[in-house]
């Protein structure tokens, strides 16, 4: 599954990207929205929020794009929201 993560990022005027160091930031767990999913995939759905570890998957950033995305499997997930529609 595909997920645009949520991190919060540090972005100068010139666009450079500052990473954290922080070693207590690596136990925060991560949340990211699920844009795209694998036919084996049973319990998540496109739109749903996932929780996962902060070194979890591939993360990627296509250069046209200013958000980032992690490729995660189904075994990676700690915890799915659902937002019902009313």
């Amino acid at each position: 599954m595909v997920v645009i993560h949520k991190e919060k990022r540090t972005k100068t005027e010139s666009g450079i990207i500052i990473a954290t160091n922080n070693k207590a930031d690596e136990r925060i767990p991560q949340l990211g929205k699920v844009v795209s999913i694998g036919p084996d995939v049973n319990d998540i759905g496109i739109d749903d929020y996932v929780v996962f570890e902060a070194y979890a998957g591939l993360e990627f950033q296509p250069e046209d794009e200013d958000l980032s995305y992690v490729i995660l499997n189904e075994e990676d997930i700690r915890a799915i929201y659902t937002q019902d529609e009313e």
